[in-house]
């Protein structure tokens, strides 16, 4: 179709149908637009859906895409001009060294912050048209990380103590606060040999609401090996907990030699 039938700014839809000799009919259609002058319109998007959601913790990355396309349908991304912005927060400025990227550092983006970022295209050599789009970024909460300090297996001689630590446990969204403002709470049962809701072969401290725990060998009532499952529990704001468990070997009461020696790993 000769160009000058076409007048510019305007859409039109093309269609073309092929049928079958049982009358069965196929239909394509394409939309065209002229532009007024001589610089065509980038094509933009940015890869991904147009709503997602990511934690505080969490580096963002956004990646653009913009091509122009000619009429014999090659396209070419030379000499385009990308320009990212974050609507609601126009100072964060992606750190991507690559332009058709977005990228800011974890922990930059506040936590339930809703971030409009946006792209535009255009032609460097040109006076172009200019094509935007956009995408919306909310940000979610990170996890509470439960730490138990010492590994995953905790062996308690007769006449014995042990400590249960969870000062390392941590909130994703503020790690350098460490434990500060989490809670905890810590809690007991045998698995071994047979199974009970209470851990008889050790003596529980009177508190397990506190970041460490102090545990105790329960003396010449322990007549057999026996194996508890201690978990700790943490929770932060917004509702986010998490836990960590340690098993606790209770050695039985016996003669001195028959003591198990203690062997740790350090880390």
């Amino acid at each position: 179709i000769n160009g000058s039938f076409i007048e510019d700014n305007e859409i039109y839809y093309l269609s073309a149908s092929l049928c079958n000799f049982l009358q069965k009919c196929g239909l394509q259609t394409k939309t065209v637009i002229k532009l007024s002058g001589s610089s065509p319109l980038p094509t933009v998007q940015i890869s991904g859906s147009a709503v997602r959601t990511q934690k505080r913790s969490e580096q963002l990355s956004l990646s653009g895409i913009a091509y122009i396309e000619g009429c014999d349908g090659s396209r070419s991304s030379q000499d385009l001009v990308y320009r990212w912005a974050n609507v609601e927060n126009p100072l964060l400025v992606s750190k991507s060294k690559d332009p058709s990227l977005y990228r800011l550092d974890a922990y930059s983006l506040a936590v339930g912050s809703r971030n409009t970022i946006t792209l535009t295209v255009s032609n460097k050599n040109e006076n172009s048209q200019v094509t935007a789009v956009s995408t919306e970024v909310w940000i979610m909460p990170s996890d509470i990380k439960a730490v138990i300090a010492g590994g995953a297996r905790v062996g308690v001689n007769p006449n014995d103590q042990a400590t249960l630590d969870g000062s390392l446990s941590y909130d994703q969204d503020a790690p350098n606060l460490g434990s500060k403002g989490l809670t905890f709470s810590w809690s007991c049962v045998q698995t071994k040999p047979l199974f009970s809701p209470s851990c008889d072969s050790l003596i529980l401290p009177a508190s397990m609401t506190t970041k460490q725990i102090v545990i105790k060998h329960a003396g010449n009532n322990v007549t057999e090996d026996i194996t508890s499952l201690v978990t700790l529990f943490v929770s932060g704001s917004i509702g986010r907990t998490a836990e960590s468990s340690v098993y606790v070997s209770t050695y039985k009461f016996g003669l001195e030699e028959n003591v198990h020696p203690k062997v740790s790993i350090d880390v």
